[in-house]
């Protein structure tokens, strides 16, 4: 190992350019955290307000003189070559005959180099700036060209069979998506588990539900609704097992939406009590339950606005994009207007209404309009077909998609799992490297 300044291995360019109004230039931008030298896009002269900026060349070492310390640099691509830059951006000419390209561009990505980078800025805490006497100044310890050279290919393939366990881990989990959404299919088109000829049809419980409505109206806890349009043979996509119905989601539960109490008046959000949900807080839920979102609201902020209180079993579903989070309240809880959530007639119901929102998320999705952001009205979700099982069949689905979902859950892990374990050799590889760079 050689000890070297940073400042013999690159050299600083300033190849300045006056901007013309009517000439189209490449502008680019530096992501931070080791990602890169990207286009930032292409845009006419009078359109950019610094007149006097500076031509980059692919393979030139190209860094933001703010987020250096963030792993904000990298090598000019080839088709960035002509590019322009702010003065807030440096380039360096490197040093051919002690580097080899490549694995600069390994070692730029390296801990040890975004150390480099904070330890040579200077400032307060949000405007510190790269110093660049001190960056050129710091030694490092420098392998020969030969033994850089000789990583390289060592590297390259590590980085080949990496890349190709990534490929098939990746893979696998497209087929698992598709293998859930496949089993979601199978259980709501009766495919899933056996028919048993003893169960009660649902066209029973479609009469028990019927009663349990009228029930909570004449109770007036909740109110009459429109009465929905029939179903029609061109909107049945597939044939129902014996003892199944085609419905409509409006027919077995209350369709319900949410609010927002104002934001700026404190006694509806300080020391509540009530979970109050966004669809955000359903992105990634790994169970089917949830209890909690990251707010509360008081029972006043509930009474000031259009949220409600919905009670334990309510199958949640976000209809304003993001559309298609599905979930059950695990305890009563509110929403924001995210949300057209589903309240069974029979409660029982919930687990299968809830598998069935989750495999027509995307359908349902296709059916959202809006220019700002998609959504879908509840009485859109009114009139979703719902193909109904007997009450007992229903229970058999549920148990068998738990068994499966489970099942794949597992081996989903054990990919998880082998990613990172992935990760981290690769990790391990250049922290041998450069850990004494």
């Amino acid at each position: 190992m050689n000890k070297v300044k940073i400042g013999d291995l690159l050299t600083r360019i300033k190849e300045s350019i006056d901007i013309e109004d009517d000439k189209q230039y490449k502008r680019v931008t530096i992501k931070t955290n080791n990602k890169g030298v990207y286009l930032r896009n292409i845009e006419f002269g009078r359109n950019i307000g610094t007149k006097k900026q500076f031509i980059i060349h692919a393979g030139q070492f190209l860094l933001s003189k703010i987020d250096a310390r963030n792993g904000a640099f990298g090598i000019v691509p080839n088709e960035l070559d002509g590019a322009i830059i702010t003065g807030n951006f440096w380039t360096y000419e490197v040093n051919h005959e002690l580097l080899n390209i490549e694995w600069f561009n390994l070692f730029v990505s390296s801990p040890e180099f975004i150390d480099i980078c904070d330890r040579a800025s200077s400032g307060t805490t949000n405007r510190r700036y790269l110093d660049e006497n001190k960056f050129l100044n710091f030694v490092i310890s420098l392998p020969s060209i030969d033994e850089q050279c000789a990583f390289m290919e060592y590297f390259k393939n590590i980085k080949q069979k990496y890349d190709t366990i990534m490929i098939e881990l990746r893979y696998q989990q497209d087929l698992f998506t598709k293998l859930r959404q496949s089993i979601l299919q199978e259980a709501v088109q009766g495919k899933l588990v056996p028919q048993d000829p003893d169960d009660e049809p649902a066209s029973v419980l479609l009469e028990r539900i019927k009663e349990e409505k009228e029930r909570l109206i004449k109770e007036k806890k909740i109110k009459k609704q429109k009465s929905l349009p029939p179903i029609t043979e061109n909107e049945i996509p597939y044939e129902l097992p014996k003892g199944w119905e085609w419905v409509r989601l409006g027919e077995i539960g209350a369709i319900v939406g949410g609010g927002t109490p104002k934001t700026n008046i404190k006694d509806y959000w300080e020391n509540g009590d009530i979970p109050w949900l966004t669809p955000a807080d359903l992105n990634n839920l790994r169970s089917k339950y949830i209890a909690k979102g990251r707010r509360n609201i008081t029972k006043l902020g509930l009474e000031k606005s259009s949220a409600r209180l919905m009670p334990k079993g309510t199958v949640l579903f976000s209809s304003r994009a993001p559309i298609g989070y599905t979930a059950i309240a695990s305890n009563p809880l509110s929403t924001n207007q995210g949300f057209k959530s589903c309240i069974p007639y029979v409660m029982q119901m919930n687990e299968y209404i809830y598998y069935y929102l989750t495999y027509s998320a995307n359908i349902i999705n296709d059916q959202a309009s809006g220019t700002t952001f998609k959504e879908i009205s509840g009485s859109a979700v009114a009139k979703i077909l719902f193909p109904l099982p007997p009450l007992n069949e229903q229970k058999r689905i549920v148990e068998k998609v738990d068994q499966l979902m489970t099942l794949c859950d597992e081996l989903e892990k054990n990919i998880e799992q082998s990613k990172k374990d992935s990760e981290l050799l690769m990790q391990s590889v250049l922290q041998e490297a450069f850990k004494e760079a």
